[in-house]
This record gives structure tokens, C-alpha cells and sequence, in this order.
């Protein structure tokens, strides 16, 4: 029997399925996107200069790691025979001398009750329909590359004293008064490694122990960037030699027992607990030292963790993301959440990024995906006055105060934001100017350090270079004020400027972090599911870390939602230890009908649960309620979509009848788009225009128990502009007549037809200097009309998506006339170069990609500004016939040629939102200017 690959459902997932198909010429995009739908391309990034063609380095964090496959077997399918040993000798047999022991290389097993197969790394020389021909293979994946979790870091010491946790928003603190610590719950974590010598994580691992379970996938070595990466898995999941210790802090965050300890170098400022610090801690790491890791290796995690027993799986790890079921890792949280065991994963840091940042595996359906929410008070340097109140600033970049000083402060005329008129007063003092924006941080500071001033302390503005002449810092609006009032009072006045930290209240505390990122995913499911606070958290780090950090104690505070997910992990133990066993959608609905709404920062209104999902978790109410409402979410898609009614399904849990009285609270509009651009703006525009909710029936009695359903048939706000896809939401609330809290469900719509939005983006409005879909010359810029390409020297296609999308690629036809709408395809480019190499590149082998995130205005954690390819005039022609993907020297495979020189455009085609891969019409499709190809 012979088999060839899909992309079943559109996945970067090929499927054994039925025989390929002879090769001929597409004729359309859809057909191009069907030849091409068989391969698995790898990228391998590299940074290129603006014309792409030199390559300076090869950059890391590739989408794919090259060559390497993870061949799922049917359960028995290699019998008591090891799956590389069942795969190694399919291969061999089937192509001798091709395939042998040594180019077929292991590079992890998994063997669970859930799936049974092999990852492998092959010679550049091989044909992945090979793989499909191995008997039993069910499903080849590509390894896809997850970067290192990066949390946002604040390492300063608070003060002594002060309160250090946020569980009193949370509940937390109430259930620990109630002796509910997480007794009894499994609570795994995946990540970095854990440094278990630290005392407040008991200090020793295996049974009784507080970290009792575990494993170490991958030894020191591993790095998946690396071209032969090294694993050396083993027992003991230690990390005492990465810089960040993120996974010892997100444990931290989760089971610490940070008190009565006193033993030199892990005496935190202020005693504290974690979450659930009697729930039972497992650790599976899946990052070496430094550097990235294989989601073959992130998916043996899960599996094990589940094969281990967890209850909880707690996951602050990510990619870009673009639909729920992208890649191997989210279908190991499917199958693994279906057997009962609750999976929690940061939503991503790319929030200043914009709508639609949520990660992978973030989106994976089953994931509750968790945002993040600022801490009551955070850690910042300060200014203290004669009565020891503090004061925070936030040092420039140039620097601040090194050392604690005592000096008073001279505030400049409120007019005078430049600092342009003299100050003999302010010798020898700290100059307080009001920013002005015309001269710039660092010339105030400057203008402050010829004045001989002693520091320089701006306020009126966010973050500040600052001059290097003088220590050089910023204070917010309120803090100005109220130093200004202590000035004006007393000109001689002292104050201590200190570079230790101090907890200080947050005027952003209990809303939204501004690093979280945003929903949907680019079919418009209900992401985020729901906060926990991740913003400015202290916890527990390796001995190794704290030295780097140049921290005497083996505490730090980190921010991120790599916090915020560990935070909701702890609840669900706390929730898993009074409830036992319940399914997903049960433990979620717990802790969104309990979850409190969450206002935009300086405003009244209730921020858009695209960010927040169903609010900041509150544990204590989530197990003082005595209802459950499900489904925990609903996803309203948009305008065109929309069913036209929905239900709910209220339940009485409680032991006496209970009216509901049922309404609406509705969230922010939150539109993410403006005319003029094809790319989401990175600040959201927020407006009080809510949708209508019609509540069918609006109140009902239940007896103890019982349940009954709610409609729910939604309109649109009137005022919201189609055009722009602005998201709508609310949340659907049902208040108990027994005083109990009222429970809520909340809801999230797009308002327009979604499948209309521009993907590839032409527009960037004001921002001229934005890449742009198209052909880049050598001076950067977009080629004109009958412009010359030089295919020897090379040139930068770039692809610049405004929109996730299912499949994304870019063909080359002809310039010369041709029948209308019958454009053939000459081939997808390929970076082969003019002498006979491929070149290091960032988008693909070929550009051609499935389940490709969107794009942004800046850089982020995990967003690039486009995705470049140098071109040097070769193309690979479609390969339905089996043609490698592998790079390979120019000549050696006949898919890839150089085409002659001629008049040609580049066809750019992306899959519109819900598309269907089969028809012409649901591609986007962008064509250059026609140029002339020369060598």
C-alpha cells in the first residue's frame, strides 16, 4: 500500500492518507497550495542585511529544526522492538543504502498510553514521503523550535515588613486561613528545571519530598538550535546553571515554603508561601543550560507528567500562535486534558504587540490559557523623605543612584521643560524639570549636569535615556506632585535617594499587565480563559541565578505570564483538593463564573476579555459557590458567523431553592485596527459601546440540584465599525437570591466578517518606513515597475502578514499575457544562490508556510516585523511526486531551478481567514510589480 502526505485540516501535521498524485504544473494558487501541502519546510533563520544578500550570522529561534520528524506509531505497531529501531528498519528496507543505522538518528522517544513514536534527525538527502511508507506511522510531525521562556525581570529587595504575595486578591489568603494549602494534588511543572536544594522548596527530590517527581529530558548540553544537538536525559530535573532560574521561580510561585528559614543565602526579605504549598510538586525539564528546545520534547513532557500522575500541568512556554491546533505540543494537551488532567499555559508577553499575540500552545483548545494582571505593589528604587516615606522612581537608562545619598531637590519652573534658564540654587542639588519633549531626556539631564546639579529627576514622562554626567531618573505624575508639595513647603528639605528596592503600591495593581498579550487566534476561539496575577511576583530562584542577579538571597522578582500561569495552577490544586476529580470544562467554569471583572487601567470601564478572559481568578469564591454555569467561555466569531441564539446551562449545586435574577455587564469595545493600515496598531482604542444581550428567560427558580437553560441571542454594538474587526464582549451574570456571590460567563464577538480582513499587508498608514508585502532592492526599498532584479547579487522578498493565517506562500509567474485568471505557477522561490548553494534564510527551505503567526509594527518576544527571504532567482517546482524539502546543493534535485532571465512578478497568496485551501478564491493573493530578472 502506498501512502502520501496531507495537511489534514491544514495542519503543519502530514497524515498518512492516500497515494500522491502525478506532478504537473498548478495553475492556481489554490493548486500551488495543494502541491505543496505534502512538504514539511524548516526554517532557518538568519540575519540578512536589507538587500538579504549576504548573510551575517545565522540567527536563532527557527520555526522548524531541520530534518528532524516525530513519527507517531499506531499503539503496538513496533511490538515489544523500540520505535527507533521499528522506524530505522522500515527505512533501511525500504530505500537500502539511502537509510542506515547512522543517518537515521533518535532524538527522543515517547511511549505512553496516549502515543507511542519517535522523533528523528535524517540526512539532508531524504524524501519525508519515506517516513509515510513506515507500517503503523500515523501521523509525521515536524519538530518545531519553542524559545526559552522569557520573564521580565526586577530583581531589586523589597523592604522588610512589607506584604510580598497577591493573594489577598485572589482568595488565596482566605483559603489558607481555612487550613486549604493543596494537600494530596499532583501539580507539575514543564519547564527550565528546578533548583530543589533551595530550602523553600524542601530541599531534596523524590518520594516524600516536597518536589516527589520528575525528569530531565535533556541534560546541560541541549540546545535545539544547536546543528547537532545533545541530549542527555536523566532522573533528576536540577537546574543550578541557567541564568534566570525561571523554572525554579514559576515552582516558587506554585509550592514554596518560604519560612522559618534560616539558612545563609535563602532568607527571603519577607516569609511567604506559594499557592498550594502542600501540594505535591513534579518537574519536567525540557531546556539545557541555555538556549531552545524541540516540542518533541516539550510533548514526552506532557505525556510523562500525565504517565507520572499529575493533576495539574503548568506550562509557561511559547511561541507566536495563529489557530488551536498547530503543532505537536497542542495536540498533546488535547489528549492529555481528555484523560482528566488540567493543563494551564501562559498566554504570551506580546500584548504591547497588539490584538491577536495569544501563544502556542496558549491556543490549543483545550489549554486554559492565562493572562496576566499587576501585583498591589511593585518593586522600584526610591526617594525617601525626613519621615522615611518612600517615593519610586524609575532610573534612566544612562543610570541612577548607585548607592543611597542624601541631597534636597530644586524644582525647575513648570514652564521651563528644557531646563534652559539658569538655577544658581540648584548646585549641588537634584534638578526636578517637568519633561519637555522637544529637547529630549538627555539634553535636560545635560542642561541639569552644566548647572551643577548632583542628579537630574524628570517627571511628565514614561522611560528616559538620561545623561551618563549624573545620575539620571524619571517619576510619575503623582509622585512630582507630591515631592514638588514637600519642596514648596520646605526648599532645605533632605531627602535619601536609594538604589535598593521598596515594595511600593502599584497604580496599576488589579488590572491588566501591559506585557500580557491579546486574543483571539485567527478563527476567533475564546483566548485568554482567564488571569492570575503575573505582574511583579517574587519567588524562589537557584543559588546560580541569585549570583548573577547579584542578589545575596535565592530570591527574585520576575513578571510575566509565565508568573500568572504557575498562580492559576495553584488555584486549581487548591480547587482540585476540595472538588477531586472533574473534567476541563467543569474546573474551568469554577474558576471563570468566580473570576472578578477587570477595569482598564485609569478608567471605569471593564477591560475586553480578549485580554482577560473571564477576569482575575478569586479561588475563595470559586469554592464558596453553590452554582456552576457552562459552557466557561463563549466565542460569539464574528458578524457573518454568529449562530443566531446561544445557550447556557445554569446548575443549582447548593442544598436549598435559589432564584437567579440574570443580566448583562458588558466589557470595553476594544478595536485593534485603523484605516489607512493593514497592520494591527499596538495600542488598543477603547470606547463604551457594548453589544445587546437578549436573556431569555432574565430570572429562575431551581430547586437543589437541578439545572435549567438560558438563551442568549447577541447584537453587535450599533456605533462599532465593521471594517475595523473591533471585538466586542461581557459577561452574562446570574446573582443567587441566597447572598451567595454571583456567578458570570463571559463572551467575546467580532464585529464584521473576519474572513474580509486583509492578510498581507500593502498599507502601513503613517508609518512609511514599515515593511510592506513586495521585493526590496539593494538601497531597501520596494522595487518599481520594470524594475532590473539582479539574481546574482540578490535581492529580499518579504512577506509581511497583518493576519495569522492557515498557509502563506510566495510563487513566481510570468509577465508575459495569458488567458484571464489562468496564471500559472513557475515554482515557489527558493534561496538558492548563483553558485550552487542554498543560503541561511528566515522564512522557509521554500516560501511556503502553514499556520504562519501574524506579523507587527516592533519586535517582540515572539513577533518579527516580517518574515525575508534573500532570493537569488531559483524556484522549486511543486513536489507532489515525493522531491525532498531538504536544502541541497543547486543541481542536485531537479524541483529546484534557477530560472532565465526574463520578465516575471511574484505572486504572494495567503489562505483567508476559515478558507478553504481547495478554492482560488478564498486566497488573498498580492502580485508584485513586473521586473526584469538578469544575472
Amino acid at each position: 500500500m502506498k501512502f502520501a502526505f496531507t495537511i489534514a485540516s491544514a495542519l503543519a501535521v502530514a497524515t498518512v492518507a492516500s497515494a500522491a498524485a502525478p506532478q504537473q504544473q498548478p495553475s492556481n494558487v489554490a493548486e500551488v497550495a495543494a502541491a505543496y501541502a505534502g512538504k514539511i519546510f524548516h526554517s532557518h533563520q538568519a540575519k540578512v542585511s536589507k538587500a538579504g544578500a549576504k548573510v551575517v550570522q545565522r540567527k536563532k529561534n527557527h520555526a522548524y529544526i531541520p530534518n528532524t520528524y516525530m513519527v507517531e506509531l499506531e499503539a503496538g505497531a513496533n511490538g515489544e522492538v523500540d520505535p527507533i529501531t521499528h522506524v530505522t528498519r522500515s527505512l533501511t528496507k525500504r530505500a537500502p543504502g539511502k537509510y542506515t543505522h547512522k543517518n537515521v538518528k533518535k532524538v527522543t522517544t515517547i511511549r505512553s498510553s496516549l502515543f507511542n513514536g519517535v522523533s528523528i534527525k535524517l540526512d539532508a538527502d531524504h524524501d519525508v514521503n519515506d517516513l509515510a511508507e513506515i507500517p503503523g506511522a500515523v501521523k509525521i510531525f515536524p519538530v518545531r523550535i519553542n524559545r526559552r521562556p522569557q520573564a521580565i525581570k526586577a530583581t531589586k529587595k523589597p523592604v522588610v515588613g512589607q506584604d510580598i504575595t497577591p493573594h489577598t486578591m485572589t482568595g488565596v489568603d482566605k483559603l489558607h486561613a481555612q487550613g486549604k494549602f493543596g494537600k494530596g494534588v499532583k501539580v507539575a511543572v514543564i519547564d527550565t528545571g528546578i533548583y530543589w536544594k533551595h530550602p523553600a522548596l524542601g530541599g531534596c527530590f523524590g518520594k516524600g519530598c516536597k518536589v516527589a517527581f520528575g525528569y530531565d529530558l535533556v541534560g546541560d548540553e541541549y540546545d535545539a538550535d544547536a546543528l547537532e544537538p545533545i541530549i542527555k536525559p536523566d532522573s533528576d530535573p536540577m537546574d543550578d546553571c541557567s541564568d534566570d532560574s525561571h523554572g525554579t521561580h514559576v515552582a516558587g510561585i506554585i509550592g514554596a515554603s518560604a519560612t522559618n528559614i534560616k539558612v545563609p543565602g535563602f532568607v527571603p526579605a519577607i516569609p511567604f508561601v506559594g499557592v498550594a504549598p502542600e501540594a505535591t510538586l513534579g518537574h519536567y525539564r525540557i531546556f539545557g543550560c541555555s538556549g531552545n528546545n524541540g516540542d518533541d520534547v516539550m510533548a514526552k513532557a506532557i505525556y510523562k507528567a500525565f504517565e507520572d500522575g499529575a493533576d495539574v500541568i503548568s506550562i509557561s512556554v511559547g511561541e507566536a500562535g495563529a489557530v488551536e491546533n498547530g503543532s505537536m505540543t497542542p495536540e498533546a494537551i488535547e489528549r492529555v486534558s481528555r484523560a482528566g488532567v488540567h493543563i494551564l499555559v501562559s498566554a504570551g508577553n506580546d500584548g504591547a504587540q497588539g490584538l491577536y499575540t495569544v501563544g502556542d500552545p496558549a491556543l490549543s483548545k483545550s489549554a486554559i490559557a492565562v493572562a496576566s494582571i499587576d501585583n498591589l505593589a511593585k518593586i522600584q528604587p526610591s526617594i525617601y523623605d525626613s519621615n522615611n516615606n518612600n517615593y519610586a522612581y524609575s532610573p534612566a537608562s544612562s543610570g541612577a543612584w548607585t548607592s543611597e545619598v542624601t541631597q534636597s531637590i530644586f524644582v525647575a519652573d513648570a514652564d521651563d521643560g528644557c531646563a534652559a534658564k539658569q538655577y544658581p540654587s540648584a548646585a549641588g542639588k537634584v534638578l526636578m524639570v517637568k519633561f519637555n519633549s522637544q529637547c529630549g531626556s538627555k539634553a535636560i539631564c545635560s542642561a541639569a549636569f552644566a548647572q551643577k546639579a548632583s542628579g537630574c529627576l524628570l517627571y511628565n514622562v514614561g522611560s528616559i535615556a538620561g545623561s551618563d554626567l549624573l545620575p539620571s531618573a524619571q517619576v510619575e505624575l503623582d509622585v512630582a506632585e507630591k515631592l514638588i508639595a514637600l519642596v514648596k513647603a520646605n526648599p532645605a528639605a533632605i531627602f535619601r535617594f536609594s538604589n535598593k528596592g521598596a515594595l511600593t503600591p502599584s497604580q496599576s495593581a488589579g488590572v491588566a499587565s501591559d506585557f500580557t498579550s491579546y486574543g483571539t487566534d485567527a478563527e476567533l476561539h475564546f483566548k485568554p480563559n482567564i488571569a492570575g496575577v503575573g505582574g511583579d511576583i517574587y519567588s524562589t530562584v537557584s543559588a546560580n541565578a541569585a549570583k548573577i542577579a547579584k542578589q545575596q538571597d535565592a530570591y527574585l522578582y520576575l513578571s510575566g505570564t509565565s508568573m500568572a500561569c504557575p498562580y492559576v495552577a495553584g488555584t486549581m490544586a487548591l480547587l482540585v483538593q476540595e472538588k477531586g476529580l472533574l473534567t476541563t470544562e467543569q474546573a474551568l467554569a469554577y474558576l471563570s463564573n468566580s473570576a472578578s471583572n477587570v477595569k482598564i487601567f485609569n478608567s471605569t470601564l471593564v477591560d475586553t476579555t480578549a485580554r482577560v478572559g473571564a477576569g482575575l481568578v478569586n479561588i475563595e469564591r470559586s469554592l464558596a459557590a453553590k452554582t456552576i454555569v457552562t459552557p466557561p467561555s463563549i466565542a460569539l466569531n464574528d458578524t457573518i458567523r454568529m449562530k443566531k441564539s446561544y445557550t447556557i446551562n445554569i446548575q443549582n449545586t447548593g442544598s436549598k431553592v435559589v432564584t437567579y435574577k440574570l443580566d448583562h455587564v458588558p466589557s470595553a469595545l476594544a478595536t485593534g485596527a485603523e484605516a489607512g493600515s493593514d497592520m494591527p496598531i499596538t495600542t488598543i482604542n477603547y470606547t463604551p459601546d457594548y453589544a445587546k444581550v437578549d436573556i431569555s428567560p432574565k430570572s429562575l427558580k431551581l430547586k437543589a440540584g437541578k439545572s435549567a437553560t438560558v438563551t442568549l441571542k447577541f447584537t453587535a454594538p450599533a456605533k462599532a465599525d465593521p471594517k475595523l474587526f473591533p471585538i466586542y464582549s461581557g459577561y452574562i451574570r446570574a446573582t443567587p437570591s441566597d447572598g451567595s456571590a454571583a456567578v458570570t460567563v463571559p463572551y467575546m464577538g467580532t464585529k464584521g466578517d473576519f474572513s474580509q480582513a486583509k492578510m498581507l499587508v500593502e498599507k502601513t498608514g503613517a508609518d512609511e518606513e514599515a515593511y510592506k508585502t513586495g521585493i526590496y532592492n539593494a538601497d531597501g526599498a520596494l522595487i518599481a515597475a520594470n524594475d532590473v532584479v539582479n539574481g546574482t547579487a540578490g535581492v529580499d522578498v518579504r512577506i509581511v502578514l497583518g493576519q495569522a493565517t492557515r498557509i502563506v506562500f510566495a510563487d513566481v509567474i510570468s509577465a508575459a499575457p495569458g488567458l484571464p485568471g489562468y496564471k500559472p505557477s513557475l515554482g515557489v522561490i527558493v534561496p538558492v544562490d548563483n553558485s550552487g548553494k542554498n543560503t541561511p534564510y528566515s522564512f522557509t527551505v521554500a516560501a511556503y508556510r502553514v499556520n504562519q503567526p501574524r506579523n507587527a509594527v516592533n519586535e517582540g518576544q515572539g513577533y518579527h516585523q516580517s518574515y525575508p527571504l534573500p532570493w537569488f532567482g531559483s524556484v522549486t517546482l511543486a513536489p507532489a511526486d515525493g522531491a525532498t524539502d531538504i536544502p541541497r546543493q543547486h543541481g542536485e534535485n531537479q524541483m529546484e531551478q534557477r530560472l532565465p532571465a526574463g520578465k516575471y512578478q511574484v505572486r504572494f497568496s495567503a489562505l483567508k481567514h476559515f478558507g478553504n485551501s481547495a478554492k482560488p478564491e478564498d486566497f488573498e493573493v498580492v502580485t508584485s510589480p513586473v521586473f526584469n530578472l538578469i544575472y
